[in-house]
């Protein structure tokens, strides 16, 4: 997702998610597409698509998730309305939950999922740049896209955005750790949806929507940037740890076959010949 016209197309941002439990128990909510890349000590590179959302939504990854996505045709457009419910296999794409358990954060990297012929609308790396906290306060704009009540653009397969601001001190927790307090209605299915902030022309990932007020509906609470980066961490280290195993297992399995063992051994071999003529030398030079 680009930066350059963001009000065009932000309400591409929000996956609206589904998740169904024993006894047809079932519920919508939201969540959003990042795509991260790390580099790993042993020389390869890991690319992680996270789908991220609340702990709640996702029901601490347990059930059947699926998440709805448009269509795009041949040439890359997008066939708005041309939808698909995609699964996502727990099996094979992980659960990662914020390590805290007061932080209602988790995500699922879906890594290997078959996503060929859908659109989808990852959040570029610009909108999670540090937010110039000395730069937003109480009373600046954000957006925030969901699926309240269910509620979305059928006829395109969207979700709806609504415009709020910022309710309390950023700096600060307001009733509750990690949580700014936004001015702005949210409803059951708006949770885990991205809440963007505006300042200097620009939109940045203020957090994502935790919950709504029990008080006042027109008061929601955002969980902070900060916390989303710190999921994003541990779930791309969860990923590269899979990864080394992965490496691990099959070093074993071809050192098992002699393949790998004719290799170290040649090595071992050239490497102590190489140290042997070196002693030869010193010792030539010496007499």
């Amino acid at each position: 997702m680009q930066e350059r016209y963001f009000n065009h197309h932000a309400t591409r941002t929000a996956i609206e998610v589904s998740v169904e439990l024993e006894g047809d128990h079932q519920w919508k909510g939201t969540g959003f597409l990042v795509q991260v890349s790390a580099e790993l000590e042993e020389g390869a590179k890991i690319d992680c698509l996270l789908l991220i959302s609340n702990k709640h939504v996702l029901a601490e990854g347990a059930g059947t998730h699926v998440i709805a996505l448009n269509r795009a045709g041949d040439d890359g457009q997008i066939q708005y309305g041309d939808q698909d419910w995609v699964r996502i296999d727990r099996s094979v794409h992980r659960y990662t939950g914020h390590r805290d358990g007061e932080i209602d954060l988790a995500c699922f990297d879906l890594r290997g999922l078959a996503l060929e012929g859908y659109d989808i609308p990852v959040l570029t790396e610009k909108f999670l740049e540090d937010l110039a906290v000395e730069k937003i306060g109480v009373g600046s704009d954000v957006l925030y896209a969901g699926f309240p009540n269910g509620m979305k653009d059928r006829r395109n397969g969207l979700a709806l955005m609504r415009r709020g601001s910022i309710a309390s001190i950023p700096t600060m927790d307001c009733d509750g750790k990690g949580l700014i307090a936004i001015d702005g209605t949210v409803l059951p299915g708006n949770s885990g949806g991205p809440v963007f902030v505006h300042y200097e022309e620009k939109y940045r990932l203020l957090g994502v929507v935790s919950a709504m007020s029990a008080v006042a509906d027109d008061y929601g609470f955002v969980i902070k940037q900060q916390y989303v980066k710190e999921l994003i961490d541990d779930a791309v280290e969860k990923s590269a740890n899979e990864l080394r195993a992965q490496a691990s297992t099959l070093i074993r399995e071809r050192l098992a076959t002699g393949e790998m063992r004719c290799k170290v051994q040649r090595v071992t071999r050239e490497v102590w010949e190489e140290i042997a003529k070196g002693l030869d030398k010193i010792r030539k030079q010496g007499a």
